[in-house]
Formats: C-alpha cells, structure tokens, sequence
C-alpha cells in the first residue's frame, strides 16, 4: 500500500530540520540544531497565517457577494411590484376605467384596448429585461387592426369587451337587440367580428382570438406570434352601461313604458314586459320572493324595481337596497334615480344604520300623516312631499342571523307599512326558518321560484293547481310562480327591462344620511362631522361642542390618534406639547408648567412604559394633580388606560382592531382615520395642523468642584471632576461635599441617594435620557450631557 504524498508546505519545513540535525551531529553544537529549528517554524507561521487571512477574505467576499445579491433580488422585487402597479392603473378592467369621470374614449388609442392580463416579457431597453417575465399583466390590442373572436356563447363575455372597445376607441355607436345583447360584427377605427370556426374568419383579419375548454384564450396576430391570456368579461348590464354612458348606443324612441303619474292610492308593477301587471298596494302591499340557488331570485327582484321604476318617476317613488351578496345582486338598481341609499354587508355599521333609518322614517311619516290629518298616505294630497318607499332586502336569511334585532324592526315595518307608503320586497332562499308567520301575514305578493322540496312552496302558496305543484320543483331559471292577495296563483317568466334608465333628477328624499365622508376640512366653525342617523343629515361639531378640560385620545395604531390631537389643539390656542422621554416630562413638568396651561400628551402610554412601574406611578400622580386641560392619547390596550381614563372628562374613541376592547371602550371597527365615537355618536373628526413641536430639554454645564456619585468610578477616569464616590462615601463625606456643588448622579439608585442624603436629594425612579446624566442643583434636578467638558 502506498504511502500518502506529504504536503509541499511539510517538506519545505522537514528539510531543513533534517541538515540542522545532521550539523548538530557532525559539529557537536547544540546552536547548529536551534537555527534549524527556527526557520521551519517561521515558514509554517507564515503558512498558516496566510491561508488564515484567505479564509476571512474569502468568507467576507462571500458575505458581501449575499447582501449585494439580496439588495438586488429586493431591488428587482421592488420594481416588479411598481411595474406592475403602474401597468394596471394605466390599462384597468374597462367597466372601471369607463367609470372614471376624466376617462375618455381617446385613451384606447393611446394605450391600446385592454382584452385580459397574461404573461409579460420584457421588451429592450426596460430595466427588468434579463428577470423572468410578469404574469397578470394587461394584454392589449391595437384598436387600428381588425380582430376576430372564435368561440361558442360561452365567449359573449368577451366578445362584449372587445365590441365595446372597438367601438368606444372609434367613437363610432352601435344598436343592440330587443334582448340588449351586441351584433357580432362591429366598426371602429378598424373591423372586430365573432364567428363560431377558423373557417369563418374573414382573410383580411389581423388577430385572431381563439376561445377553447381552458379559461385562457389563443391570441394569435398575422405573424408567428402567439400569446395566451386570461380574457376580461363584460356582463350585458355592464356592457349597456359603458356605451350608454359614453352615448356609444342606438336605441328606439318610445320603446319605455308608459309612467303612471296619478293617485298615491295605486303602485303598478310587472315582472316582464309581456307578463300582467298587478297593483303593488292592493295584492301586497309587500313581496317575498324565494327560491333555491341559480332561480333567478336576483333578477326577479331586479325586474319587478325596475318596473316600478319606469312607471313613477323619483318624485313618487324612491328605494333603498338592503344587499347582502357583497353589493352585486342588485348592481343594476344602484344607478337608478329612485334609488336613494343602498347597504351591503361589506360595510359593517350597515344595518345598524338600516335599522335606525327605517324607524326614523316611520316616525316622519306618522308625524306628515299627522300634520294632514289623515291616516293613509293614499289621502294626502299630491302637492305634499311623500313618495312611495320601496325597501328591497336581498339574502334576508343572512341578515336576520347576523343581526337579530332586525327581527322586530322589520316585522313592525310589514305591519305599520301599509297606511304610511312603505313597501318591502324580500329576496330569500327559504322562507320557512327565515320569516316568520307574524312576517307572512302582512306578506301577501308571493312569487316563488324554482325550489328543492315542493313543500316550500306549498306551505306559503297552499292553492297551488296540480300542474303547477308538478312543475315548481323544475321550473326554469326566470320562471316563477306569483300569487297575490287577490291574484290567483299563475306561471311567469321573468325578463330583464331592456333599454335605457329611467330618467329624472335623482330624489333628495333620505331614509338614512350618506355615510360620513373620509375626510373633514376643519374650519372656525367645526372641527368635525356627527353622523346623526335618527335625524338622518349630518350634524357639524362646533367649539361649543368641543371636549372641555382633559380628553383622552383612544385608538390603534394608524387610526389618527396625532391628527385628532392636532384638530383639538387648534381649538386650544395656548396649548403646548409635553415631551415624551419620561425623564425629560417629569422635569418640564415640574419646573414651567403652571395649573392654567393646556398640555397635550401624544402616546402617553409609551411614556409611561418606558418609565417603568415606579417611574409611571409618579408620573400618573403628577398628572393626576393637575388641574389644567390635558388633551392625551394612548393605545386602548395599554396597562394605564383605565388610570389615564379617571383623569379625563371625556373621551374619544378612534377605531379598535380588537373586539373586545372595542367592545369594552363602546368603539367602533372603521379603517378610516379620525373616524371615532364621542359621547356616544359617530363622527370624523376634522383634518387638523400638525400638533406643535415637542420641546427639547436644553442639557445644562455642571459647575466647577461638582461631584459625581456612581458605583461605576472607572468610567470617570479622566474627567475634570473634584469628587468621584460611591453612595456609602457621599453618606461620609456629606459635610465636605456640602449642598454648594453641583451633585451628578450616575447609574445609582433613587433609594441609594436618598438614603445617602437622608433624605435631602429626592431623585425621580426615571430613566436617564441616553448619553445623559442626572444633575443636582442645589434645589432643582436637570440633565447634563455625559462628556459636558469635551463638547
């Protein structure tokens, strides 16, 4: 077996070695070995030294090679995210950009007409060109070549998207059907058609987009390239919307229904154009319409507004929407004039609000009804402010298990109604478990649905004939079974009301105020808004209205807890800002605030942390006996809230995260800054100046023969200072030290000083500001820079 190699850096050491060896022996000398010895030595030090030094070169090299890379990855992220965000602002979905009031057709050509997002690279000369490329990017086509769209009905969706665009970026208009849906040929600056096959693509197409089994599309342009993308849809209600608002569209006069302007004592509604008409007033006067998943229950209730819509204009007739699929079942009733508010359950004060609104507007009707002496509104004359109020509630399962009080509300609503002009419509899934027979009583216009077990609708519709109780368990999406109080009960199919909105100015009757506005200019006059829900208006805060003595600020972080303080400061005028390091407000406070001062306090709950358990407790004793004005805030979770709390006259609330302390503080859950609770309404509060500076404690100069007390005497080595000593020598020494000289104290205990002085020096239990010490002065503590003598 053969022996391993030695490693040069041994032989070069070993060589010499064996000679100083071989000359020891040869000339006797011990000095002859030593030399010998020496040398290897040095050369291994050297040696190692060298491959040490490589191996940290080498470990840092590696190190910062990994910070540039991650600062890189960051830096390329960074751009990416920015990239991205700027590429959907400046080609959104079209239903959002044509939403826009400052959009304009002119923007397709600009920037091409937006069909999807897909996979993007990046072109030459753009900073990201060499990352991989971005998927759900906005993939756009040239309005000036012509495109063809390939596919079955399920691409209409997409075939409305590219028609409206095409049409849109030409400023040309188009005509639509009795069932509003597009032609499958339109013009625009260039030609855009739909066709079924490849086949029939016309030849002088320049993009063609083939629609398949996946949820992506085919693009392919007259050269090689090819791309696929996740295509946007239009519905037909969007679509119509588009081109109505941007006066794209071509449609018949004359084609509305006839408006019924006459008596209050009648309300004509229908489902369909071809279906009957029934008097809401005699077969209702309220509606509950049910049915399973896919029925059609939205579009149900959505054709019957409507109808009622095109026969009464806002002056007779007004609506709320009370939705809880999130605000999209009845999105085609939002633009209606008529409709005066609308709730959705993405809005968590929503039927709260709902539920004051409804009872207040009972209260104003009774007292009109009242005022005219009469006892329905049939008999007040026409000349008299009072439309009609039609209160639509989609998923009403959802909203009487979410909120149970609405169980009352509304079931007096059904009762009281009648008489004073308030209709509901309700949208449910089941009846039976969702309403009660309390509720049904007042419920006569029935209109069900398809539905799972026939029973559903046989216990609310008992006379059902033989063929419709066959039927109801396969009945068509739009087909419904309607029964009234003195309809008998008969098949429909319900069609959406095609053509333009009713028009009219939109109605200023209120049933609850719009929601407070994000933001509230503060002026002389008001420094914030009320949302005053029984008087449904909004209410402004005035200086009278303003907290008086001291106020607590509650609220999270990021809920305007500075800029609420800033607002009531401005009403304040001769207010100042406390300093926030515990230390440095025990002295402000204690040497230059007086008891007719204003003092504002921002996340004094930090400074009290920072104090320490001792430290908080003298200063919530020094806060506790002043007698002035203080405007604080805190978090609502501190440890010191309920003490900061007994202080305070008043106090406002800002939005919680945390329910249960919302809950305990009475709070609310809002994302929007500065809005809060204050003596128990809702309200914003005004967008204030920025609160004044904090002060800045000026540090002071010990005076010569000053002494310093530590237990640390080392870290004053040095320093131009007569005395240097512990607690146990200042007890000694105190007739020589005497109470002339400045006394520094560092790093030693209020206790200790106290002790060591009986009594004389009485330090606050505070942490010392960094880089600072405590200073006796005779009568007085200040801070002085712990070098003061280098400065």
């Amino acid at each position: 077996m053969a022996a391993a190699p030695i490693p040069v850096p041994w032989i070069a050491a070993l060589t010499p070695v064996m000679l100083a060896l071989l000359m020891s022996l040869i000339f006797q000398q011990v000095l002859a070995l030593m030399m010998g010895l020496i040398g290897p030595a040095m050369v291994l030090g050297s040696w190692w030294e060298s491959r040490r030094q490589a191996t940290r070169a080498h470990a840092r090299s590696q190190e910062e090679f990994a910070v540039a890379q991650a600062q890189h990855v960051r830096e390329v992220s960074d751009m990416r995210v920015r990239e991205k965000a700027r590429a959907l602002a400046l080609l959104p979905p079209l239903i959002d950009a044509a939403g826009q009031p400052l959009w304009r057709r002119s923007s397709l050509l600009e920037h091409g007409c937006r069909i999807g997002l897909g996979f993007a690279q990046f072109p030459e000369g753009h900073g990201l060109l060499g990352s991989e490329g971005m998927p759900g990017m906005p993939c756009v086509l040239d309005p000036t070549q012509s495109v063809t769209l390939v596919g079955d009905e399920s691409c209409r969706g997409i075939w409305r998207t590219i028609a409206v665009s095409w049409v849109l970026s030409g400023s040309t208009t188009l005509r639509v059907d009795e069932h509003g849906e597009l032609p499958r040929q339109v013009s625009g600056l260039s030609d855009a058609s739909w066709v079924g096959t490849l086949e029939d693509v016309p030849e002088q197409c320049s993009v063609v987009i083939v629609c398949g089994d996946k949820p992506t599309v085919d693009v392919r342009t007259s050269g090689v390239n090819s791309f696929s993308t996740i295509p946007d849809r239009l519905s037909s209600a969007e679509a119509l919307w588009i081109l109505r608002r941007h006066r794209a569209i071509e449609e018949d006069a004359g084609t509305g229904v006839e408006r019924d302007v006459g008596s209050r004592n009648q309300l004509w509604c229908s489902l369909s154009q071809a279906s009957p008409t029934w008097d809401l007033v005699r077969e209702g006067p309220h509606g509950v319409i049910w049915g399973a998943t896919g029925s059609g229950k939205s579009v149900t209730v959505t054709s019957l507004v409507r109808s009622l819509a095109e026969r009464y204009p806002p002056e007779s007739l007004v609506c709320v929407l009370i939705d809880f699929k999130g605000g999209a079942g009845l999105r085609p009733l939002h633009d209606l004039p008529h409709t005066i508010g609308s709730i959705t359950d993405m809005e968590g004060a929503g039927a709260s609000r709902a539920l004051v609104g409804l009872h207040s507007e009972l209260l104003r009707r009774e007292r009109i009804l009242h005022e005219h002496q009469v006892a329905d509104i049939s008999e007040v004359d026409t000349s008299v402010a009072l439309p009609r109020l039609v209160v639509v509630i989609d998923e009403a399962a959802w909203l009487l298990t979410n909120f149970p009080e609405f169980h009352s509300a509304l079931s007096d609503v059904l009762a009281r109604g009648r008489s004073l002009g308030v209709h509901v419509i309700i949208s449910t899934q089941r009846v039976t478990g969702v309403l009660s027979q309390a509720m049904m009583a007042n419920i006569s216009l029935r209109i069900c649905g398809r539905v799972v077990d026939d029973t559903d609708a046989l216990s609310w519709i008992p006379d059902l004939s033989p063929q419709l109780r066959a039927r109801v368990r396969h009945l068509s999406p739009g087909e419904v079974v309607c029964a009234g109080a003195s309809a008998t009960p008969s098949l429909h199919e319900v069609t959406s009301i095609r053509g333009a909105l009713p028009g009219g100015n939109p109605s200023t009757w209120r049933v609850w105020a719009d929601p407070l506005p994000a933001e509230v200019e503060l002026t002389a006059e008001s420094w914030g808004l009320v949302d005053d829900v029984p008087a449904q208006a909004h209410r402004s805060l005035g200086p009278a209205d303003a907290p008086a003595g001291s106020c607590l600020i509650l609220g999270d972080a990021g809920s305007g807890k500075t800029t609420a303080l800033g607002t009531l400061a401005a009403l304040r005028p001769q207010s100042r800002r406390a300093p926030t390091h515990p230390l440095q407000l025990w002295l402000w406070w204690t040497q230059s605030v007086t008891h007719h001062d204003s003092v504002l306090l921002d996340d004094v709950d930090q400074t009290l942390a920072l104090a320490g358990p001792d430290g908080a407790h003298v200063l919530l004793e020094l806060l506790q006996n002043f007698s002035g004005g203080m405007l604080m805030s805190a978090k609502p979770d501190s440890l010191h809230q309920r003490a900061l709390s007994r202080m305070c006259g008043s106090s406002i609330v800002l939005p919680v995260e945390k329910a249960e302390t919302r809950e305990a503080l009475h709070g609310l859950h809002s994302s929007i800054p500065g809005r809060a609770r204050y003596q128990g309404e809702t309200i914003q509060i005004a967008r204030g100046p920025v609160p004044p500076e904090e002060p800045q404690w000026e540090p002071v100069l010990p005076g010569p023969g000053c002494c310093v007390i530590t237990r640390f005497p080392e870290s004053w080595a040095g320093a131009p200072i007569s005395r240097v000593l512990s607690p146990e020598e200042l007890a000694r020494q105190w007739h020589e030290v005497g109470e002339g000289a400045d006394i520094i104290l560092d790093r030693v205990s209020p206790l200790d000083v106290r002790g060591a002085t009986l009594g004389r020096i009485h330090p606050p239990p505070l942490p010392v500001p960094d880089g600072m010490v405590l200073v006796w002065r005779r009568d007085r503590f200040d801070v002085a820079a712990r070098a003061w003598w280098k400065e």
